[in-house]
């Protein structure tokens, strides 16, 4: 790989790095949605659960491995020029390892043989946008490279099985995604129709740090406290990174998910209001 291509990558590694700490801790959540083909899903039936039997097997780990593709460059001379050709005639494709990144998820239902994942949309959208960074150089040796990215995803069930997921639907403005796999697997969970009275007792299950194993899923109570004026539920559940996406429940249905936390106070999660999972979900549930 050449100098320059990674000097190009380091640059951007760094701007996303900042990117990536400020979208968790701000979002701005209103109504909103791409447009997306109905899908009529059946929640599948299982026994039902309990405060003390919360439905592990709906957990899933979402990891999401970056890519930046090389799409264009150019030289400004010819000496340049031949350079740029090179580049783009070698592998133009570059696994950010070191900027993977994970989330929680739950299943939230089956249609046909797939199956369907609620997540945060700031885990699925990646950490990268498209860049065009100019490369400085002495005189005229100056680079243009055009630099794309994508990213994919891998599931991680409760059993420890993996699973490829892409995007089926994001909400436009709200931190809402919904991930789809192949095949029927997990306890799917209900969406709940009304949100919790203040001051009810829900529960969390979530990988905060990426702190999950197969057979074993970080759990937790707290105590729902309202809604602000811009729509963000609050509930006194620790939250850390990798825990965005991650259910809470209430009487056996998902009432949220997580999204974020206050700066400096990780003991009171933020998650999105019904409306917005209602509206990203549609006909799945």
């Amino acid at each position: 790989m050449s100098k320059i291509l990674k000097y190009c990558t380091k640059r951007i590694v760094k701007l996303i790095s900042l990117f990536s700490v400020l979208g968790l801790i701000f979002c701005v959540l209103t109504i909103g949605l791409f447009k997306a083909e109905n899908t009529s899903l059946t929640i599948a039936t299982h026994e039902d659960y309990t405060a003390e039997n919360l439905p592990v097997r709906s957990f899933t780990l979402v990891t999401v491995q970056p890519s930046l593709r090389l799409e264009s460059c150019y030289g400004t001379n010819p000496s340049t020029a031949d350079y740029c050709r090179t580049l783009l005639a070698g592998n133009r494709t570059i696994d950010l390892i070191n900027m993977r990144s994970i989330g929680s998820g739950a299943v939230v239902g089956w249609a046909g043989d797939r199956t369907y994942i609620l997540t945060a949309k700031h885990v699925c959208e990646g950490p990268i946008p498209p860049y065009d960074i100019q490369i400085e150089g002495e005189g005229e040796n100056q680079f243009i490279l055009g630099v794309s990215s994508t990213s994919s995803y891998t599931l991680v069930d409760y059993e420890g099985n993996e699973r490829d997921a892409e995007i089926f639907r994001m909400h436009q403005h709200a931190d809402i995604c919904v991930l789809v796999t192949d095949g029927n697997w997990g306890t799917p969970i209900r969406v709940a129709t009304e949100p919790p009275p203040e001051g009810a007792m829900v529960y969390n299950m979530a990988a905060p740090l990426g702190i999950f194993t197969p057979g074993m899923v970080p759990q937790w109570r707290g105590y729902y406290s309202g809604r602000d004026d811009r729509g963000y539920e609050f509930y006194s559940v620790p939250v850390a990174g990798g825990s965005s996406g991650s259910p809470v429940i209430y009487d056996n249905e998902i009432v949220s998910i997580i999204v974020m936390a206050p700066i400096g106070f990780s003991n009171i999660a933020i998650g999105v209001n019904l409306q917005d999972i209602h509206d990203v979900l549609g006909s799945i549930q």
